[in-house]
């Protein structure tokens, strides 16, 4: 088994440093070229945060396609902490400050943030074009997953999730 293509990814694109937007318009690029065709959408499922499902897709998709100014839409979970009452970074002054401000006094007043968990990317075809570097643009949208969805980095994760899965505790099926 496995997977064959005759497509294969410049040097400069596959480096550490690289982002994978350059990777991806390229191999977007190829694709058209080889199967003389024109995509109008592009999806980047992500292998380090598997836990999705075809729901988590086809409603995405479909709020994605609504929109007709939306650039992008990406998968996040709402954050277990809030940059406006309880994360702190350093100053200059070797002090800590609040990350973002704005006075709130608990964390259920402070506005919803979200963390971005890779799990899927969604594009259209003309972002490639404006040559941005993230995913996130003045022009994107998000899909709030409705489950546990965490990226695999380390052992750990690994192991976390062997635990999860092993013990019914994703609370979907795979």
């Amino acid at each position: 088994m496995g997977c064959r293509s005759d497509y294969t990814r410049p040097a400069e694109t596959a480096t550490d440093t690289a982002g994978k937007l350059d990777a991806i318009k390229h191999a977007l690029y190829w694709a058209e070229n080889n199967y003389n065709k024109k995509y109008e959408y592009l999806l980047d499922l992500d292998v380090t945060s598997p836990l999705r499902t075809m729901d988590d897709l086809n409603t995405a998709f479909a709020n994605f396609v609504s929109d007709a100014e939306c650039l992008t839409l990406f998968s996040v979970n709402r954050a277990a902490r809030n940059p406006y009452f309880n994360m702190v970074e350093k100053r200059e002054n070797g002090y800590y400050h609040l990350v973002k401000g704005g006075g709130f006094l608990t964390r259920q007043s402070s506005p919803e943030v979200c963390d971005i968990n890779g799990s899927f990317y969604f594009y259209k075809r003309h972002f490639f074009e404006m040559d941005y570097k993230t995913a996130l643009t003045e022009k994107s949208l998000v899909y709030i997953m409705p489950h546990i969805c965490f990226d695999l980095d380390e052992l750990h994760d690994f192991e976390f999730m062997e635990y999860m899965i092993t013990h019914h505790k994703l609370g979907f099926e795979l």
